[in-house]
């Protein structure tokens, strides 16, 4: 058993209310440093165009308080936090909420650190002699007979050349399961899901974490009969 904790360094809640171009709080932020007046947050609207990738990373997902990711001062700050975590809690692992609105570039900071201080995966597996396993949520589609959704959560995962997550979870199947077993598709789509992603990736036993449904969407057993 492992305990693997749910992290969010993309947003914070709903502290912020924006109307008519001015910002005024709807409630006090938990942390000094997230108060509105810090500069931790874009200024944007919330997100419009899901296919925009500016949006994306500077809008709000559901006027969620954006975090201004890219800068060095929140890069430190989030390490910090979630090093704290780490420590007290013996956390194995890392979940990694809404991580693709979040940029490619923060994923290398947040897990490894800068020249000033180690990251997140550094510290964990100093600290415990173990692997420290994170996966994130790169909520991503394929068509049925397309693989869209299997490259763009690629393009996160840890490489020789590039310190991502180590896995991410696998939304295309989980749609395909649905279609195939309580939307009466062929079950030729769920062969060829398995298919192509045994192509696409080269570990799929460990760079997908497989799930049936989840808190965002409507449970599986609520779609179709016994």
């Amino acid at each position: 058993l492992r305990f693997i904790q749910d992290v969010v360094v993309n947003h914070a809640g709903d502290w912020v209310l924006r109307e008519g171009g001015q910002s005024t709080l709807r409630a006090e932020p938990l942390a000094h440093w997230m108060h509105p007046d810090s500069g931790v947050y874009h200024d944007r609207s919330a997100i419009r165009d899901y296919e925009d990738p500016s949006e994306i990373l500077n809008h709000e997902l559901s006027g969620l308080d954006d975090f201004r990711t890219e800068e060095a001062f929140i890069r430190r700050k989030m390490r910090s936090i979630y090093k704290e975590w780490v420590k007290r809690g013996n956390v194995d692992g890392f979940r990694l909420d809404t991580h693709r609105y979040v940029e490619r570039d923060f994923w290398p900071s947040f897990f490894c650190g800068d020249e000033e201080e180690e990251g997140v995966r550094t510290y964990a597996e100093s600290l415990w002699g173990r692997d420290f396993f994170t996966f994130g949520e790169v909520w991503s589609h394929s068509e049925a007979d397309g693989f869209s959704g299997e490259l763009e959560m690629k393009q996160f995962l840890r490489t020789d050349t590039y310190e991502g997550v180590d896995a991410v979870l696998n939304f295309p199947l989980q749609q395909t399961l649905t279609r195939v077993f309580a939307e009466h598709a062929s079950p030729v789509e769920l062969a060829y899901r398995l298919r192509i992603q045994s192509e696409v990736f080269n570990d799929p036993s460990r760079q997908l974490v497989n799930f049936i449904d989840n808190h965002d969407m409507a449970r599986f057993r609520s779609l179709t009969s016994e």
